[in-house]
């Protein structure tokens, strides 16, 4: 079993074009995810409600990875 230095290692991102492409990856499943909530519930699309609420859950993020980054074990 992995020690948790190990796991740690995993999970850290290795520069800022890895974060850069992690918020991405995040901000485009997060919109479409919300936008299929907002259909589901609604019966019509809020692409302003869903895009803020897709560029916030992609800063919170962006902050994790941030952290990440810096805490990472050199």
């Amino acid at each position: 079993m992995k020690s948790f230095k190990e796991w740690f290692k995993i999970v850290t991102p290795t520069g800022w074009a890895d974060i850069i492409v992690r918020v991405v990856e995040v901000a485009i499943v997060a919109f479409v995810v919300l936008q299929v909530k907002e259909w589901v519930d609604a019966g019509t699309f809020d692409t302003v409600g869903t895009a803020t609420d897709a560029a916030l859950i992609a800063g919170g993020i962006l902050l994790l990875n941030v952290i990440l980054w810096l805490l990472r074990p050199k």
